[in-house]
């Protein structure tokens, strides 16, 4: 495999992890306390320290289209769209940590054009 192939691999599997990190912790979460259904996806992100994802401008922007009093309304329970929003945000995250990493690549090719020989 070519470093170019792993890197994309890991890449990829690091940021699949971050997305499916509150589903895992929640099924850690429920097998620890005998799949006891109080402890829901909400409680999973308020252990997190995500709580904030509880009450924001994605949640409420979700909520006014897809939940139960929406303009579509597809879900009932705010469950699957509290993880939606985890997901949007982890997606911004996601191009701001591409687009800070694509700067000092782009300088440092540049440098690099910049400082050979030109015969």
């Amino acid at each position: 495999m070519r470093k170019r192939t792993l890197k994309c691999l890991f890449d990829s599997i690091m940021w699949y992890l971050i997305y499916l990190l509150p589903l895992i912790i929640w099924l850690i979460v429920l097998a620890r306390n005998d799949f006891n259904s109080s402890y829901n996806l909400a409680y999973v992100f308020d252990t997190m320290g995500l709580g904030i994802l509880n009450d924001n401008i994605i949640l409420t922007s979700l909520m006014q289209i897809f939940g139960a009093e929406g303009v579509f309304p597809l879900f009932s329970s705010p469950a699957l769209l509290i993880y939606g929003t985890y997901f949007v945000s982890c997606l911004i995250l996601h191009l701001a940590v591409d687009f800070l990493a694509f700067i000092p690549r782009l300088a440092h090719k540049w440098l690099g054009w910049l400082t050979q020989d030109k015969e």
